[in-house]
């Protein structure tokens, strides 16, 4: 029963689970594209790539690449600027520090970062969740996407204030310079467009639009620079970061989707540079090169949210161009928990939950009750395929019940002692530690609950198994109250049961050997049920009986078992050939009249463990075949007619036999008369029978009989060969028709 229960929660925890598969694996589409040139240089600076969705199995999933472009500045040289040149690079530099400090406070408020230290990804997140009612959606689906997304926004936010604070503070005196301070002030600058970039390429606009990207007025930046030297910037890297957007079915109303396994995979070509130590990101994530790829995964992401996001990061040198024709759809393979299964446990759930209005008592009551009926309609399907079992072999539907319940064993005293601990422990810990529920707590949240309140599974697991135990006492009852009452077995004690089925298997095994000598010497293949009843003796089962501990009680029931399955494999062994043999034996006939030998192998519509028997029983009813068995094969024995005729007058069956082959006589004997004489005589009288036949017209004889007081002769013609039969009358029809069967064999 235990082993039962375990199994039954192993298969509703288990069972529950479906696998879908989402991955398309096609070349993906660019549904909209954006480029941002935010210094108005003629070059982009950023860009935003969406493409289409791709949905397969209810799953979709949406890919988005940002990239920002990092440059280096190639200085040509330092340029010539007046005072007035200066007071125009200074009001060019204070509306661009103006205008972006306006865009960059609008998106710090929408995410809750203004006046807000932002150390870490996770307070990222937590500020960001706590800020907005969308953000906090967001972050409950993707905190690790959405909290690195907000600490990079902050961050790159922090080093354009910085870079900006020492521009405004170096521009006054920027005439009076050295060469190496103007190349500093030059690279602030750029500094500053590459991190526009990087805020612009940032997931927070394009994937989770919690902000629209600003008018930053790059160019006014630019002026400043271009106004102190003369430079061209080259492409130096590619920064990506690519954000695929998965979302699940919608799920039922009321209900909450939950989900045992993401795993996700992307993979990007080796042939754009990119390397296992370029590629990066705030989720947790296994590289491997596959192929000509390297493979990026999401081991066993988990989520309770229809939409989330997936993030990484790397750099190339290889533009955008190159990497977005070569990206295939992700593989996306999702473990979701179907509680299909379960609907009516949870629908019982409700009930008593109405009923009794105590979280603890109806959730653990239904399944405790799902359990119960599990192992009645196992009890009842035990007991229909005995009774079938018993039927096939001949034997009452009673018997088959008794083989059904015949191991049955005392053990409700410890089953309810079990129920009574059980109650205790489950109703203790939901009184006195366990939290109140109030509301009725669905599958998911029952499960989240119970991982985090180890007093409250307690008390559910104590009620559950003092249900399951009752019952197991009630049924273990009533299992033995059938067997004393309507099988006379007694169940006085558990030595005593024990005594009674170690007898019962010296018993069994005695009849199991006994058959199994029995089929042997019918030729039937039983070698496998003759090693397994000759490694069991009596002193063997004695020695095992000794000891009354559950592991020799164990070993006595499972050679019981053993001993029932043998016995019944070889009753509908001999089944099956009585059954069959009819057309097995003309199939075999058949055979013959093919070919001179048959093998055992070429017995193919006869089962393989019946076949040497099938054979071996040929050969005995079959003696006129002249049949011997050669190996795996039987074959027809040479027989000439000299033989067959000393063999029937051996036997009595003939009183006399003459052979003339070709004219002359080969073979002549006879009971109480000389051979020759009578050789002699035959030979005559067929020379005479001959010309009687020629004289009349008629066609040569098949066969003469003569009729005397007692004995009976035939003349018999078989191809070049003639033979007269002296026999006794009363012989006639069985020594006649002998003689012609054997025939055919020579």
């Amino acid at each position: 029963m235990r082993k039962i229960i375990i199994l039954l929660l192993a298969l509703i925890i288990f069972g529950c689970i479906s696998e879908k598969d989402a991955s398309a694996l096609k070349n993906e589409e660019i549904a909209i594209p954006e480029e941002m040139d935010i210094n108005e240089d003629g070059q982009i600076d950023f860009a935003s790539y969406k493409f289409f969705t791709v949905e397969k199995e209810g799953i979709k999933t949406t890919r988005v690449v940002n990239v920002y472009v990092e440059n280096d500045a190639i200085i040509e040289d330092f340029n010539e600027f007046t005072d007035v040149d200066l007071i125009n690079m200074h009001d060019s530099l204070s509306e661009f520090t103006k205008n972006y400090e306006s865009t960059d406070d609008e998106c710090s408020t929408n995410l809750g970062l203004l006046a807000v230290s932002c150390p870490d990804q996770k307070t990222c997140a937590n500020i960001c969740s706590s800020n907005s009612a969308k953000c906090k959606k967001l972050v409950e689906g993707s905190p690790e996407a959405i909290g690195h997304s907000v600490f990079l926004y902050a961050r790159d936010n922090n080093e354009i204030r910085s870079a900006l604070r020492d521009l405004n503070k170096e521009l006054p005196t920027i005439n009076d310079a050295t060469q190496n301070q103007k190349i500093d002030f030059l690279k602030n600058g750029e500094k500053i467009v590459t991190k526009l970039a990087s805020v612009g390429a940032n997931p927070i606009y394009k994937q989770f639009e919690l902000c629209e990207y600003g008018d930053y007025q790059a160019a006014k930046l630019i002026s400043v620079t271009k106004k102190l030297a003369t430079y061209s910037v080259q492409p130096k890297k590619f920064n990506y970061r690519i954000t695929i957007g998965v979302e699940l079915p919608a799920k039922k109303t009321g209900e909450k989707l939950s989900f045992n396994d993401l795993i996700a995979k992307d993979g990007l070509p080796t042939s754009l540079g990119v390397t296992e130590n370029s590629i990066s990101s705030p989720q947790e994530i296994t590289l491997s090169a596959v192929a000509s790829k390297i493979q990026v995964q999401w081991p066993a992401f988990r989520s309770s949210n229809e939409r989330f996001v997936l993030l990484y990061e790397f750099a190339t040198t290889a533009p955008p161009n190159q990497v977005l024709t070569q990206l295939i759809s992700p593989t996306i393979t999702l473990k979701v928990l179907n509680i299909e299964f379960l609907q009516l446990t949870l629908s019982l759930y409700g009930m008593l939950y109405s009923a009794t209005k105590n979280f603890y008592i109806s959730f653990a009551s239904a399944f405790a009750i799902t359990v119960i009926v599990i192992l009645l309609l196992f009890n009842i399907i035990v007991i229909l395929y005995k009774i079938i079992r018993a039927k096939m072999a001949k034997e009452t539907a009673s018997q088959g019940i008794f083989m059904a319940l015949r191991k049955t064993r005392i053990k409700w005293k410890s089953d309810i002692v079990a129920s009574v601990v059980s109650f205790i422990v489950g109703f203790a810990a939901m009184s006195m530690f366990a939290k109140d529920v109030k509301t009725q707590l669905n599958l998911t949240e029952t499960i989240d609950f119970m991982i985090s309140e180890p007093a409250g599974f307690l008390a559910v697991a104590g009620i559950f198994f003092g249900i399951v135990f009752l019952y197991s006492t009630i049924e273990n009852r009533i299992k033995i109250y059938a067997l004393e009452q309507r099988y006379g077995r007694k169940f006085k004690d558990e030595k005593a049961l024990f005594i009674a089925s170690g007898n019962e298997l010296k018993t069994k095994i005695d009849e199991l050997k006994k058959l199994v000598a029995t089929l042997s010497s019918e030729n039937f293949e039983v070698g496998a049920e003759h090693d397994f009843a000759s490694s069991i003796s009596s002193q063997r089962i004695d020695e095992i009986m000794k000891k009354t501990d559950p592991q020799h009680k164990r070993e006595v029931e499972d050679y019981l078992t053993k001993v029932d399955e043998a016995l019944s494999r070889l009753h509908e062994l001999k089944k099956l050939s009585e059954q069959n043999w009819t057309v097995w034996n003309d199939y075999i006939a058949k055979l013959l009249g093919e070919t001179d030998e048959v093998y055992l192998s070429g017995l193919v519509t006869i089962p393989a463990s019946l076949r040497s028997w099938a054979l071996n029983k040929f050969v005995k009813e079959h003696p006129d075949y002249g049949l011997t068995f050669e190996g795996e094969l039987i074959r027809r024995r040479e027989v000439s007619p000299d033989k067959i005729a000393r063999a029937m007058i051996e036997r009595k069956l003939l009183h006399g036999v003459v052979i003339v082959k070709d004219g002359k006589v080969s073979f002549s004997k006879c009971e109480g008369a000389g051979a020759t004489i009578v050789g002699a005589l035959t030979a005559k009288m067929l020379s005479y029978l001959s010309s009687a036949v020629k004289n009349v017209g008629q066609h040569d004889y098949n066969s003469v009989a003569t009729i005397g007081d007692k004995l009976l002769l035939v003349l018999l013609k078989h191809h070049t060969m003639e033979a007269l039969l002296i026999m006794e009358k009363e012989k006639f029809k069985e020594a006649i028709e002998e003689w012609k069967n054997k025939l055919k064999n020579v």
